[in-house]
């Protein structure tokens, strides 16, 4: 979602949230899904060709949860 309950920063440290509330997908407003969650795009904003990317995460555990971390090039071939 675009919504700032899902994605914020406090503290100094993003924070990314699902919330157990159902939410419409944009491209079929008749499907819902029962969690809502965040992404954030850094095309155009943030770009590496050396080095590394350290992060540090508190991930959720139980049933139908699936954390992940999705890191895709800069010229996005993929979609």
């Amino acid at each position: 979602t675009n919504s700032a309950q899902n994605v914020f920063v406090q503290d100094g440290k993003l924070n990314i949230r699902a919330l157990n509330e159902p939410k419409s997908f944009p491209q079929d407003p008749n499907r819902y899904a029962q969690f809502s969650s965040g992404k954030i795009n850094t095309k155009d904003h943030f770009s590496l060709k050396y080095g590394r990317v350290d992060f540090r995460a508190k991930l959720p555990t139980g049933n139908g949860i699936w954390p992940a971390l999705w890191m895709l090039p800069q010229d996005n071939v993929y979609g």
